[in-house]
């Protein structure tokens, strides 16, 4: 009998799911619905589209659906909407958005990679838009390019909003950045939110934190209500964050944990021993505490789609989980954290402690040299580091991520001091940040 993969959402996590299949089963039916016109695409690439960094969002894509089902033999549906998952029968509806087509499908594993939703934060429909896939980038594209607006409102200062406000600004426009927290990158922590707040301030965005802002239509403008002010915009970016996309399991076995988003156990299977699930739909597990957390990230979809695509055709490989590690782009700087922040160590770790450094990306003779805060967090007891978090204008990224390896690693702040980082006065001094940061902890 031949074997059917059934694969639902077409973005990272479903089509690196697909593909493993194929590896593995050279001869199985696998079939994809996708409700965009889109799939296999870089998302996070679509603030560096609306400012005209990346012209065309063709070149966004990495693989088209054609390509998928020429070269890969695997039958992708798009613009097409999975309207319920019938676990008794092993059968799935589907209907074509552009035709109206139904369509029962059938499958011997299912693998969910449904992905996220935004958060409405602004009622209104009119000039509100929410970006999360690649047909939402198009759209506000095409309205920025036909109605050539001047003033923006951006509701929550999360990485895209603050990406996305530096597009708007390189587009010309007056930036009204709202964040209902007490700080900007409210997932920093605050040594930080206020490097990267003066970032946005010499750039000219407006920034009001811990302010509940209210939005009213007004002829072809939107008014933000708040403290007593109003100030006028010709449109909105609602950039609250993201949920998981769950809406499709309702009334299955299949479960969702405590952060709301799809249960998964590390082979990453649900509740139902032939439904996988993978990508921003499902929780992971934190490496440093165990904890079930919700934090959708390109990288762990790319991730848990090809462990669930394996797993689903016969293997046996676990995922381990994640810890966090991020980096974003807010002008000039760049702001990455790794690992456990300050408060969130401490409520699980005893004797938490935390160390700032500020050292240079490349020897201070060599051009281009550029400071580089590095917040470090870890336990006085055993030396262990929890998080680190770094910001600056140049190799932020080089030294997160040893950050990431030495705590993935768990090795402790003596150990992590050995490491024989490369030097070179053009992209490093002779005493790297890292190690600078990790050698001033050690003198506590």
């Amino acid at each position: 009998m031949e074997k059917i993969y059934v694969v639902i959402g077409g973005c990272a996590a479903g089509m690196s799911a697909a593909t493993q299949i194929r590896r593995r089963e050279p001869n199985a039916k696998i079939v994809v619905f996708e409700k965009t016109k889109f799939v296999s695409y870089g998302s996070c690439g679509i603030p560096f589209y609306i400012s005209g960094e990346i012209k065309d969002p063709n070149s966004l894509i990495v693989y088209t659906p054609e390509h998928f089902r020429k070269v890969r033999k695997i039958d992708v549906y798009t613009q097409t909407l999975v309207e319920k998952i019938n676990t008794s029968t092993k059968t799935v509806e589907a209907k074509n958005l552009e035709t109206g087509e139904k369509i029962l499908q059938e499958y011997h594993r299912l693998i969910l990679a449904t992905g996220g939703t935004p958060k409405r934060a602004v009622p209104l429909k009119k000039n509100v838009f929410r970006v999360r896939n690649l047909e939402d980038g198009i759209n506000l594209k095409n309205y920025l390019n036909e109605k050539i607006p001047k003033r923006v409102a951006v509701i929550g200062s999360g990485f895209l909003g603050l990406e996305m406000s530096e597009a708007f600004r390189k587009l010309g426009m007056q930036v009204f950045l709202f964040e209902k927290m007490s700080r900007v990158l409210p997932q920093f922590d605050e040594e930080i939110s206020k490097i990267v707040e003066k970032e946005l301030i010499s750039n000219n965005v407006s920034v009001f934190k811990g302010v509940a802002v209210e939005f009213a239509s007004e002829s072809e403008k939107i008014i933000a209500n708040f403290n007593n002010t109003h100030i006028e915009v010709d449109f909105v970016l609602d950039a609250v964050g993201v949920s998981p996309e769950v809406e499709l399991i309702n009334g299955t076995s299949i479960e969702t944990g405590k952060t709301g988003a799809v249960s998964v156990n590390d082979r990453l299977q649900t509740a139902d021993p032939s439904i996988f699930a993978a990508g921003d739909c499902i929780e992971v597990k934190h490496i440093l505490t165990g904890e079930k957390i919700y934090i959708p990230q390109g990288t762990t979809a790319n991730k848990t789609g090809r462990i669930a695509g394996i797993n689903a055709s016969g293997g046996s490989e676990i995922f381990e989980g994640v810890l966090g590690t991020s980096i974003t782009k807010v002008f000039s700087l760049h702001a990455a954290k790794t690992g456990l922040g300050e408060e969130e160590a401490k409520k699980i770790f005893p004797d938490v402690e935390v160390e700032t450094s500020t050292s240079l990306s490349k020897a201070h003779y060599y051009p281009g040299a550029e400071k580089i805060f590095t917040k470090l967090i870890f336990s006085k007891a055993n030396g262990q580091i929890l998080g680190a978090q770094m910001v600056g204008k140049d190799g932020v990224g080089k030294r997160i991520d040893i950050f990431a390896t030495i705590i993935y690693a768990k090795m402790q702040l003596k150990e992590a001091s050995r490491l024989d980082l490369s030097y070179n006065p053009s992209v490093a001094p002779v005493w790297d940040p890292v190690l600078r940061a990790i050698n001033k902890a050690l003198q506590q």
